[in-house]
């Protein structure tokens, strides 16, 4: 009988430490988008550079921007812009331009995008400032202005229009380029073998 006890207790003793290291498990292992969230931290009251063109509209007393990219909106961060990371989330980063001295809120949502806010963020922001690869004269006017033109390179006009997102793009090696002009509106740019847009669509 005592026997039987002793191993019903040493069962019992088994499964609560079982129980309590799956806990601490738990505990310990981060929620979803916490390594996400330590890496953004890292980048807050930080200074970085746009990589290509940030499209944006100014709607009260901030500029607004999305992770479609909007190519239609007004206001343009081209290529270079030097700005200061406030906050970075899952589904919002928010940025402060000293130029003008408003904040940038960039509303993300993955599925645009089909990657992470990090692997987005590391795609179109630089640590260190950016230098524009060689370009013809008429391409560095373009990308300066954030503005797309037939004979510009792909390179060139990523710079100048940032990425196509993925949900309408999802080869951006591809003949034809997809972009968001304006909510309901989109843009196809064309492009030959070489890489050259020979066309524009509505």
């Amino acid at each position: 009988m005592k026997l039987a006890q002793s191993k019903t207790r040493l069962t019992v003793l088994s499964a609560c430490l079982v129980a309590s290291q799956m806990l601490g498990a738990c505990r310990s292992r981060p929620q979803d988008g916490g390594s996400t969230g330590a890496r953004a931290a890292s980048r807050e009251g930080r200074f970085v550079y746009t990589r290509v063109c940030l499209h944006t509209e100014y709607r009260g007393g901030i500029y607004k921007a999305y992770s479609t990219n909007y190519i239609g909106v007004p206001d343009k961060f081209p290529a270079g812009s030097r700005l200061k990371v406030l906050e970075i989330d899952s589904d919002e980063v928010v940025l402060f331009d000293p130029r003008s001295g408003r904040e940038i809120h960039i509303d993300y949502v993955e599925k645009h995008n089909l990657m992470p806010v990090d692997a987005w963020f590391n795609e179109t922001f630089s640590d260190t400032a950016v230098s524009l690869p060689k370009l013809t004269t008429e391409e560095k006017e373009n990308v300066t202005a954030c503005r797309a033109q037939v004979g510009m390179s792909r390179s060139a006009l990523f710079l100048a229009l940032g990425y196509p997102p993925a949900s309408l793009t999802p080869a951006r090696q591809g003949l034809a380029l997809t972009y968001d002009w304006k909510r309901f509106n989109r843009r196809v740019f064309m492009l030959d073998g070489s890489g050259k847009v020979t066309a524009v669509r509505d």
